[in-house]
Parts: structure tokens; sequence; C-alpha cells
């Protein structure tokens, strides 16, 4: 019985992952940035995105804290959650989509990096 159910859950719970598990979204984060580089996060911190990216985050409690750390220099990446999306895209340095959680609908994170600045 035991073996059966583990089973289960090990071809069950990798396509959970579609739905459930912020592992895809934290892989896009990884594969797509340099290595060590932090991320942001807004309004508040998933700690599976934490967990699977294996990378510092800054959290933030207000979308003017957001911009005024992405005024820095360098790539800025933010995760943020579906619902406070506008509250973060408005302004300077523009931000593009670079993965989503699925399904669109459902409440999610999606990660934001600032479109690439002209030389």
């Amino acid at each position: 019985a035991a073996a059966a159910l583990l089973a289960v859950a090990a071809l069950l719970l990798p396509a959970l992952d579609l739905f459930k598990s912020a592992r895809p979204l934290a892989r896009a984060f990884v594969a797509e940035s340099a290595r060590g580089t932090p991320f942001a996060v807004y309004p508040h911190l998933d700690s599976t995105v934490l967990f699977y990216s294996a990378r510092r985050a800054v959290p933030f409690d207000s979308p003017e804290e957001l911009r005024a750390y992405l005024d820095r220099p360098g790539r800025g990446w933010v995760f943020v959650g579906r619902h406070d999306l506008e509250r973060v895209t408005a302004g300077d340095p523009p931000l593009v989509l670079v993965a989503a959680e699925t399904p669109a609908e459902r409440d999610g994170y999606l990660l934001l990096a600032e479109a690439p600045r002209p030389p």
C-alpha cells in the first residue's frame, strides 16, 4: 500500500506544479538572470519562489519603494502578484512580462523584468 501511494505521489505531484507550484516561474528567473541576481517581490514574499530560485529576495511594501529600488544600475527582476500588476507597471523604468504562473485567471505571480535600456 505504501509503495502504491509513493508511486501515485511521484506521478501526480510533478503534474500539479503547473497549477500549484512556483517552480516553473522560479526556473524561468534563474535561466534568464545572471547568477546571484536578487529579485524584488511585491506585495509579499512567496516562500516557494525563494526556495526554488535559491536567490536573495528584496521585499517591498509599496510600489514607490519598488520603483526606487529599480532605479539602481543593472536589470531589475520583480515577482508581483497578478492583482498588483497595474500598481507596479506604471512609471519608469518600463517592466516587461517574462513569465506567468498558469492558468492566467488564477491568483498567482508574474515575473517581470526591466526592459533593456538603450545604450
